[in-house]
């Protein structure tokens, strides 16, 4: 999907980056993935020198490498769709990661670009919001029903492809710090409901931060269940 040229607004920004640098403080070697990187003004101010995203848009892809360059030793932004995953003709199996080396030819991870998703790090992305689309031909074999709820509907909203990619393909011991619309916990709808039920019943939401007509999520996708406490806060709180 392609991100608009509107950069995230700086209340969500600055929430998204705070957090965001807690989780990099914590951890060694954190990759960021942005599968929706637009202008990267997003992760401008997030502390880490790892960068991997993409955007469909050509244009866009190529200044948000310019521009984190500036100050991230590693980036490495590709113009691809990186919410439509078909099969890669190279590899019967899965694709093969691709190692990624310093300026110094120091090998410092192994990423796979064929599927962004299918990495172990910290996704971070403000996603086209509101699009209907319809969904990935690679959810007909995951038993997308046990997330959303059984639909006839073969439309589905942008966000919600990207909220539901980072569910089935991320790694255990990723996390992802992304910007909803408030509906996402408050609305009624049916397959609302049901992945609002997902995420808790699989202690995979770890907080929301309400900001205005957003809502910033926090996730982790965990080896095993630990019962935690869920935080819901206004953004207002963290003042």
């Amino acid at each position: 999907a392609e991100k608009s040229l509107n950069p995230t607004n700086k209340s969500c920004k600055n929430i998204i980056t705070m957090f965001a640098n807690e989780i990099l403080s914590s951890e060694e070697k954190k990759i960021v993935f942005d599968p929706a990187i637009g202008s990267g003004y997003l992760l401008f101010d997030i502390n880490t020198n790892l960068i991997i995203g993409q955007d469909i848009n050509k244009r866009l892809a190529k200044y948000a490498e310019n521009l984190l360059s500036l100050r991230k030793e590693n980036v490495k932004i590709e113009d691809k769709n990186s919410i439509e995953i078909f099969p890669d003709p190279h590899y019967e199996k899965a694709p093969i990661p691709t190692p990624i080396y310093d300026k110094k030819n120091i090998k410092i991870a192994d990423v796979c670009f064929h599927n962004i998703w299918n990495n172990t790090g910290l996704f971070i992305f403000d996603p086209p919001i509101g699009i209907k689309m319809r969904k990935p031909l690679d959810w007909e074999n995951k038993h997308i029903d046990k997330i959303i709820g059984t639909s006839n509907n073969n439309l589905i909203s942008s966000e919600l492809i990207f909220l539901i990619n980072f569910i089935l393909y991320a790694q255990s011991g990723s996390y992802s710090i992304c910007k909803m619309p408030n509906s996402l916990l408050s609305s009624r709808q049916k397959d609302l409901d049901a992945l609002r039920g997902y995420l808790i019943d699989n202690d995979i939401l770890v907080a929301g931060i309400k900001d205005n007509n957003y809502i910033i999520l926090i996730l982790n996708k965990l080896a095993e269940k630990n019962n935690r406490n869920i935080v819901l806060l206004n953004s207002k709180d963290l003042t």
